[in-house]
């Protein structure tokens, strides 16, 4: 049924619609859901020129909240010695 009503909107906000959709797929539980919301719109009510700071966006998309980043690590390159 959801689906159904997706196709009917707008291109933009049927794309936010998805979006929001793809973020929050990991988040099995009501309480899991409601937790991960509720510090999204604690960190976009901090600011007032929309902009989140980058540890923020870290701490949100890491395995605490969001669970759809991951930690960068360097591999060292074996034929430079």
């Amino acid at each position: 049924m959801l689906n159904i009503l997706i196709k009917l909107l707008p291109s933009e906000t049927r794309s936010m619609v998805l979006l929001a959709q793809t973020l929050f797929k990991n988040l099995d539980t009501k309480e899991e859901r409601k937790r991960v919301i509720d510090y999204a719109l604690s960190i976009f009510s901090e600011t007032k020129d929309g902009k989140i700071e980058a540890q923020n966006w870290s701490k949100l998309g890491g395995k605490d909240y969001l669970g759809i980043t991951t930690s960068v690590t360097r591999r060292r390159d074996k034929s430079k010695k």
